[in-house]
């Protein structure tokens, strides 16, 4: 048989060259002594075990593509595992018809997922409950407006209060950049409380440098997970300082920390997203001492100051413009005993037509609960009334005992309520306050009324 004599000579060549030089065997392909392997378009099965075909980079993809494919199931499986019997198994109804043994497989198919994906563990779940009621049994406290007002929000900056709780409730991520919550100059921790139940799912820090109302705070608020009281204040640098007055709540000769808002976020990494600043004229210092937080996170920001105090007002309104933020008075008096003291509410500038979404703070700007203003403009769209020299700040002392007092401008407001009609609330911080808390009573006795 020729073909079977062939096919045994080039056995024994193939054999021999085994144990020859690789010129020796390239010479004899080129000689014609492999004619099978040297032809177009076949390959022998002993050529293909010496010249297997590399991995191309499109290989390994495909290579990988299909592991994580059968991981991923085997994952899945896992997860299913001991409830196989759901699906249309033992279980399932004979006598019901296809569409409900669909349903049961669906809802059999979505029991899994859920158990699959949700945490099992029943202390977890367990902590999430403790939480859970923690953060109603504060709601309710915050607005118990019947018993201990010094619990409440909104007894005072009624419109602050609701806005920024109303933009943490609303904001999905547009509102607000990433990052904590920051209340300074918590006093009783109740702004801060409210925010921290407004948004469960961010973490709010409130400071203040009295250590009595430090203490009081966690007294209170301290089951909330996601709210962290601090001793300290804010400056433009870093140190210590004493109470100016009597106003902190300490021992006039005791110390408290001073941090910066660059030394708590900006230098650690850390995001801020929203911080309220009650800083009893250090606003402007501690800006400076946070420019670089400011710069690179874009935080909505809010801080205090006296509208006709105008050498402290006029570069704090400047320095926030010039870092691109448009700044809106909150109106209404948030201290006394000038009532001249304003929040200003400070939005980045690329965050405006976000802003514009927001029901809250789109219904304040209608009612001019809150008003677009600069450094130029404050003065005339707030109590012009109490400029120096004013009928309400007689004589050339701004910080006189009968400057912009609230006696003085309530007497102010009935000698011209035609030209000036304003709601009481941002005329006084007193009267203001009492209002509110009337409002509330007419309110729970009418639910009286219907029981």
């Amino acid at each position: 048989n020729i073909d079977e004599d062939t096919k045994n000579h080039k056995e024994k060549i193939y054999a021999n060259s085994r144990h020859q030089p690789a010129s020796t065997m390239i010479n004899r392909k080129q000689s014609g002594l492999f004619p099978s392997i040297t032809a177009q378009g076949t390959t022998s099965s002993l050529q293909g075990k010496r010249h297997r075909k590399k991995l191309t980079p499109t290989l390994w993809v495909k290579f990988l593509s299909v592991v994580s494919c059968a991981f991923f199931v085997a994952l899945v499986c896992y997860g299913m595992k001991g409830r196989e019997h759901l699906f249309l198994g033992e279980d399932a109804d004979p006598s019901a018809s296809l569409v409900d043994q669909a349903h049961q497989e669906t809802n059999a198919v979505d029991s899994s997922i859920a158990a699959f994906l949700l945490p099992t563990n029943s202390k977890d779940v367990h902590n999430l409950e403790e939480d859970e009621r923690a953060r109603q049994s504060i709601h309710q406290t915050l607005h118990n407006y019947g018993r201990d007002l010094g619990q409440t929000v909104g007894t005072h900056e009624v419109l602050l209060s609701f806005l920024l709780s109303s933009i943490l409730k609303e904001e999905d991520g547009l509102l607000l950049p990433e990052g904590t919550i920051l209340d300074c100059g918590a006093q009783f921790g109740e702004q801060g409380a409210h925010y921290a139940v407004s948004s469960p799912h961010r973490k709010v820090i409130s400071m203040d440098p009295s250590p009595k109302n430090v203490q009081l705070m966690k007294d209170r608020y301290g089951s909330l997970t996601n709210f962290e009281i601090r001793h300290g204040g804010l400056g433009r640098e870093v140190g210590t300082m004493k109470p100016r007055d009597n106003s902190f709540s300490m021992d006039m000769n005791s110390e408290f920390p001073v941090y910066t808002l660059d030394s708590m976020y900006f230098d650690k990494g850390l995001k801020l997203a929203l911080a309220h600043l009650d800083l009893e004229g250090l606003e402007l210092e501690t800006l400076l001492g946070g420019l670089k937080t400011i710069r690179a996170y874009k935080p909505v920001f809010t801080v205090e100051l006296r509208v006709h105090e105008t050498e402290k007002t006029t570069p704090l309104l400047d320095l926030i413009a010039k870092e691109g933020y448009d700044t809106y008075v909150i109106d209404e008096p948030c201290g006394m005993p000038p009532v001249d003291l304003r929040n200003i509410l400070c939005i980045p500038r690329d965050r405006s037509t976000a802003f514009g979404t927001s029901d809250a703070f789109n219904i304040l700007l209608k009612m001019k609960g809150i008003q677009r203003i600069t450094s130029d403009d404050i003065a005339k769209v707030i109590l012009p009334c109490c400029a120096l020299g004013g009928e309400c700040c007689q004589g050339n002392d701004l910080y006189g005992k009968d400057c912009c007092t609230e006696s003085v401008v309530l007497e102010w407001h009935k000698k011209h309520k035609e030209s000036h009609v304003a709601p009481i609330g941002t005329l006084a911080f007193k009267e203001g306050r009492q209002d509110f808390l009337r409002q509330q009573y007419r309110l729970r006795k009418r639910n009286r009324s219907t029981e």
